[in-house]
C-alpha cells in the first residue's frame, strides 16, 4: 500500500509482480466486489467468471515459474563464479578501468557473485576474458 504523505511503500507490503499488477488476494477482492455490485437482472456470466479464475491460476503459475528460473539462474551464476577461482581474467571495474589478474576468491551477494581480481571486487558480468594460469594444474 502506498503511504499517503511521502509515497513510499512499507517494507512488509506485498509488491505486485512483473507478470500482473494484482496479486491473488487483490484479484479475489475485485471479483467479490464485482459480484456484490452486479446488476441482479443481468448476473455475471459463469463462463466469464471461469475465465477470470483460469487467468488468475495462469498468472500464479507463471509467477512461480519466474521465481524458479531466477533461483536456477542464481545457482548457475554461483557455479560459474566458483569456476573462475585460480583463472587469469580481464574485467572492467565500476569506473571503467581494465583489470587483469587471477581470481582469488568469490563473494556471494544479493545482487550476484563478486570475483576478487587484483584486490578489487568485480561482478561476474564484467569479466571480458578468462584463461588458465600456467602451472596451476588446471586444463582449459
Amino acid at each position: 500500500m502506498i503511504g499517503p504523505v511521502n509515497g513510499s511503500s512499507p517494507a512488509n507490503a506485498p509488491q505486485p509482480s512483473a507478470l500482473g499488477a494484482l496479486d491473488g488476494n487483490a484479484f479475489l477482492k475485485l471479483m467479490i466486489a464485482q459480484l456484490k455490485y452486479q446488476n441482479p437482472f443481468q448476473p455475471m456470466d459463469p463462463t466469464a467468471m471461469m475465465q477470470q479464475t483460469s487467468s488468475l491460476t495462469s498468472v500464479q503459475t507463471l509467477q512461480g515459474l519466474s521465481a524458479l528460473q531466477k533461483e536456477i539462474l542464481g545457482m548457475q551464476e554461483a557455479a560459474t563464479a566458483t569456476g573462475f577461482i585460480g583463472k587469469q581474467v580481464t574485467a572492467t571495474d565500476a569506473a571503467g578501468a581494465i583489470l587483469t589478474g587471477v581470481v582469488s576468491n568469490v563473494t556471494f551477494t544479493a545482487t550476484g557473485p563478486l570475483l576478487k581480481v587484483a584486490g578489487t571486487d568485480v561482478p561476474i558480468a564484467a569479466i571480458t576474458q578468462a584463461s588458465n594460469v600456467s602451472g596451476n594444474g588446471t586444463q582449459a
